[in-house]
């Protein structure tokens, strides 16, 4: 998955050099030796390609995360390292883009690095809204429902806030110390749902965040279709830059873009799945498509002489 989404960002790479860094949880030697042995791994900038592991995490970290994750269900736990980023990653890192693996970019990355030089005082993250009607207790609070796909995180700024580390602090404690939260508490979502519940009224939490361009995180999940206001709540009145392939039937189709980082190929792979049992013609899943087509794909370049 990690070569994948680095075979596409590099095809994107136009005005940019990127270099990637992968939380692990093996020895750092043996899976570079592996990166180099694999045929899959050919052609890939590995020298720009760094890898941490969890055992090198500080042991005041690794208390913090457990206490923060004691309410996370299923894959819960793991995006809860995003949160931390700023103590987990080293100092020299000052701002880190952080992106799921079901996504699909058509821009370069650095249109969307740029995003940081949009923070407004105090914003320490930056994360798109979410595009269906989840988290409406979020919302009936004053608060707002994000995903936590693609995430911008101003690192050093994370580090060298009070607010912020109290924040967590609070969150990591067994009833939240009075905080907000759902029933149950952060559940199988992490980090989006933990990040959701901080925006709300009275947590203080709202003025860390600040909403990135809903272009740079187009959602494709349909598992709230039948909601009402679904579509409403989906729209996004901007050019497609970053598809989230957020819907487990939908996997197989961001896999088919990948199988062309460039994208040129993506109105072909559009068509092919209008046929395919996951985008019956009529259902919520082929107007996706429709979307993908209209404002994702991109029109072939024109010759130059």
């Amino acid at each position: 998955m990690s070569v994948s989404i680095i075979r596409n960002i590099e095809a994107q790479s136009v005005n940019s050099t990127v270099s990637y860094h992968l939380l692990v949880d093996k020895s750092p030697s043996e899976l570079r030796q592996e990166m180099q042995q694999r045929a899959v791994w050919r052609g890939l900038p590995i020298d720009r390609v760094h890898l941490h592991t969890v055992a090198d995490i500080p042991r005041k970290v690794r208390d913090l995360y457990r206490r923060l994750s004691h309410s996370a269900t299923g894959p819960g736990p793991i995006y809860l390292y995003k949160p931390l980023l700023h103590l987990v990653l080293p100092k020299s890192l000052s701002r880190v883009i952080v992106l799921d693996t079901d996504l699909f970019l058509f821009e370069d990355l650095l249109g969307l690095w740029r995003e940081f030089d949009r923070f407004r005082q105090g914003e320490l993250l930056g994360v798109a809204a979410e595009q269906c009607p989840s988290y409406q207790e979020v919302r009936s609070l004053g608060g707002l429902g994000f995903n936590g796909g693609v995430q911008l995180l101003a690192l050093a700024e994370m580090r060298a806030s009070s607010h912020y580390a109290d924040l967590m602090d609070a969150y990591a404690t067994r009833g939240f110390r009075g905080k907000p939260m759902k029933p149950g508490g952060i559940g199988w979502l992490g980090d989006q749902t933990l990040y959701s519940w901080m925006s709300v009224n009275g947590t203080g939490g709202r003025e860390v965040f600040h909403e990135l361009p809903c272009g740079w995180n187009r959602q494709i999940g349909t598992h709230m279709a039948s909601w009402r206001g679904f579509w409403e709540r989906h729209r996004c009145d901007m050019r497609c830059s970053l598809l989230h392939g957020n819907f487990a039937s939908h996997k197989k189709f961001m896999e088919a873009l990948k199988s062309d980082p460039t994208g040129a190929s993506c109105r072909q792979t559009v068509q092919r799945y209008r046929g395919d049992k996951d985008f019956r013609q009529g259902t919520p899943d082929a107007r996706m498509l429709d979307v993908v087509d209209r404002t994702c794909c991109r029109p072939p370049l024109e010759p130059t002489n």
